[in-house]
């Protein structure tokens, strides 16, 4: 099935019982996530005038005004070393969250790459959340994140991991 438009978005997670919210006026959809006991909310938002389809994972981690610089350190340190960055600061809520986008073509997106790029995005969110978390409260530094990252895939899950080797 080829997802040409909005309205077929909202068709694929209808006829596959996806639990969503549909904010037609801003042509997106926020999904109740859920992986490893970290909770979510991912947001699709269909952008015409852009020509994507992005999908924004919540972290559910606040960021202290005092915090924001390490954070910010952080961020750039793991985009760079991500296979998939992004990472992004919601600056004004003090917020984090983990956004991939596709390109909109005239022959559509798939079925298969849509529900692809949303198990990526929570993915990516859910493990990035404890390292993200200790730098937001201070019990880590910037410089260490990518290695405390690298840690976590340590641990054989079966899952390609989402970061590169950069030494």
């Amino acid at each position: 099935m080829s997802i040409k438009t909005y309205r077929d978005l909202l068709d694929l997670l209808d006829r596959e019982g996806v639990t969503h919210q549909a904010e037609p006026a801003a042509k997106s959809v926020r999904i109740p996530t859920e992986r490893n006991g970290v909770d979510g909310v991912q947001l699709i938002r269909w952008q015409d005038e852009d020509a994507v389809l992005q999908f924004v994972q919540s972290m559910p981690l606040e960021i202290a005004a005092a915090r924001l610089a390490a954070v910010e350190s952080a961020v750039s340190r793991l985009n760079h070393a991500l296979a998939w960055p992004g990472l992004d600061i919601d600056h004004e809520r003090g917020r984090l969250a983990y956004r991939l986008v596709l390109p909109l073509a005239a022959a559509g997106l798939d079925a298969a790459t849509v529900r692809a790029t949303f198990r990526a995005a929570v993915r990516a969110a859910a493990e990035l959340v404890p390292t993200m978390g200790r730098i937001a409260a201070g019990t880590l530094l910037p410089e260490a994140a990518v290695d405390d990252l690298r840690s976590t895939f340590t641990k054989p899950t079966g899952a390609a991991p989402m970061i590169f080797p950069i030494d």
